[in-house]
């Protein structure tokens, strides 16, 4: 039975060797802010011929995000609306790992007809504004490049569940899922390989008790007094 729980336990931890090297990695520069984020930036445009029917801003970002073939989630603090003499603008904000994504929409307002123009009264006149050239709205998206780091430190905790996330971003959350059981089948796994070892009991019951009891009392001190 042992040489069977030996044999997993050391290709187990080999097949989940990458994911505990990245989440190490990563740990680390959480503490100590070693990988510098970049930020480089490219914008493309396109038009629409016309937009969602939806009035709820939330919706609308996601429906164009899907429209515009977009991968990420959508951002409701960058969700805003503004508008000038001629146009109404719909900006909101996409975010995945190592992209981050600035959209705005631009619409031409409704022009009121110049019969009806002259009907008004002299302060509600105005010059009749004219329309944008087809297509109607133009679309500006504005892409950053967040870097490496930025992709290894979503990954620390990603669960794969991302909108229009692909095959590989869902593989992500199986891998961490195995990885997870591969470190708690290897803990119970190598306290009972360890037992087997009369002649390093006594090292790995000082071990045991200084890692455990250590962070017993260490949640228990921040628990108590924070």
């Amino acid at each position: 039975m042992r040489p069977i729980l030996l044999k997993i336990h050391l290709y187990a931890g080999l097949l989940c060797a990458s994911y505990l090297i990245l989440f190490g990695v990563s740990s680390l520069n959480f503490n100590h802010h070693f990988g510098q984020h970049a930020a480089l930036k490219a914008e493309r445009q396109r038009g629409l011929r016309a937009l969602p029917a939806i009035a709820d801003d939330q919706l609308l970002a996601e429906a164009l995000r899907d429209t515009l073939g977009l991968v990420g989630w959508t951002l409701p603090w960058e969700t805003a609306r503004s508008e000038t003499a001629d146009s109404l603008y719909f900006q909101f904000g996409v975010s995945r790992p190592g992209k981050e994504y600035i959209i705005r929409v631009q619409s031409p307002k409704e022009v009121v007809p110049v019969a009806d123009n002259d009907t008004l009264p002299p302060s509600r006149k105005f010059a009749p504004v004219p329309a944008l050239a087809e297509p109607d709205h133009r679309i500006i998206v504005e892409q950053t490049y967040t870097g490496l780091w930025s992709v290894i430190g979503a990954l620390h905790g990603f669960s794969g569940h991302m909108p229009r996330a692909g095959f590989l971003l869902r593989a992500w959350s199986i891998y961490t899922e195995l990885c997870v059981w591969v470190v708690l089948f290897s803990i119970i796994s190598g306290t009972y390989l360890w037992t087997a070892k009369t002649s390093e009991r006594l090292v790995g019951f000082i071990l045991l008790g200084a890692g455990a009891g250590g962070g017993l009392l260490l949640m228990l001190y921040i628990w108590l007094w924070g």
